[in-house]
């Protein structure tokens, strides 16, 4: 499916959290939450959507984490986690937060990945496997596989759904609009292992019917630390 998207509707940034081998302590991550929540707060003044993606976690809860995820959802940010790659040992944190979206892994016959972490804190399922993306390696790319890939395509599509629909303002009406339109997998209705289904593209109408422009903050008024 091809989809022309309007250059200003998305500014995206990153916190880097993880070491170059993938491991952080917790008040790494911890510092990353609340500086993206810092850089947040004027968009979500001026009226933008915020999306943030997560694709790291572990086993466990971390309460002063978890208290940032709690205020980002009081100020409409949507959060997307990955589910973690642990099979049937249990969803990860901060996919386990009530606030968070969590998200398992399909393979190429939508089937869920037989490392993705099931439990009922599992709400949707994206592609996952052999997922081309950037690498730090010197060719600079490379095909991967975990619930970290399905994660940041969920996060995409969640992007596109509110920005063509900005009367969604919260996950309660972000998940409304989702279920309206869910693909259903494995077992009828929600489960541990898909929970609410895929939200594939071609059953959203806001990618062919839909087009509605996106405000725009004029150059000067983002912060220089926010430019990419």
């Amino acid at each position: 499916t091809n989809i022309a998207i309007p250059q200003d509707w998305f500014l995206i940034t990153g916190e880097k959290v993880l070491s170059k081998s993938g491991v952080a302590r917790y008040n790494q991550i911890l510092s990353g939450f609340k500086h993206a929540l810092e850089i947040s707060k004027p968009y979500i003044a001026d009226g933008f959507a915020v999306v943030w993606n997560c694709s790291f976690g572990g086993f466990g809860v971390h309460d002063e984490i978890s208290q940032v995820i709690s205020e980002a959802e009081g100020l409409g940010i949507i959060l997307v986690a990955a589910a973690g790659n642990s099979s049937g040992a249990g969803v990860y944190f901060p996919a386990t937060h009530p606030s968070t979206i969590g998200v398992g892994a399909l393979d190429s016959n939508s089937i869920i990945a037989e490392f993705s972490s099931r439990g009922a804190d599992v709400d949707l399922a994206a592609p996952g496997v052999n997922i081309w993306g950037a690498d730090h390696s010197e060719s600079g790319t490379r095909h991967s596989s975990g619930t970290s890939m399905a994660s940041p395509i969920q996060t995409a599509l969640i992007m596109l759904m509110m920005g063509a629909n900005p009367e969604i303002k919260n996950k309660t009406q972000l998940l409304d609009y989702i279920n309206a339109n869910i693909t259903d997998l494995g077992i009828e209705g929600e489960d541990n292992d898909y929970g609410r289904g895929a939200t594939f593209m071609d059953k959203y109408p806001f990618l062919t019917t839909k087009k509605t422009p996106a405000k725009k903050r004029k150059e000067e008024e983002i912060p220089k630390e926010e430019k990419v």
